[in-house]
């Protein structure tokens, strides 16, 4: 259940990420050190070790060619919006009473 304000948000929302995969593209090309840095810094595990794991080395091959991905988020962008994801989500987490 949702309400017609939260699902004309969720329109504006989509409108304004669909077609951004061209600037979420360029903002993590050739980040992947910083990212290594970041992580590091929060978790206390040597940037190495990061650089050489699984997850580093995924994330130094997204950030050399993140223009391959971009098809993919558009498409998560518009399964999000067909499926009514966000409006549910926050109608149900304006409507979840706290413990």
């Amino acid at each position: 259940m949702t309400t017609p304000q939260l699902e004309r948000l969720q329109e504006k929302w989509y409108r304004k990420v669909k077609n951004r995969g061209k600037v979420w593209a360029d903002s993590v090309r050739g980040k992947d050190d910083a990212y290594v840095q970041g992580l590091s810094a929060k978790t206390g595990v040597a940037p190495e070790t990061i650089r050489r794991s699984k997850m580093g080395v995924g994330y130094r091959d997204f950030a050399a060619n993140p223009d391959e991905y971009v098809p993919d988020y558009e498409a998560g962008i518009e399964a999000a919006r067909k499926q009514n994801k966000w409006a549910e989500k926050f109608y149900k987490a304006l409507t979840t009473p706290a413990e």
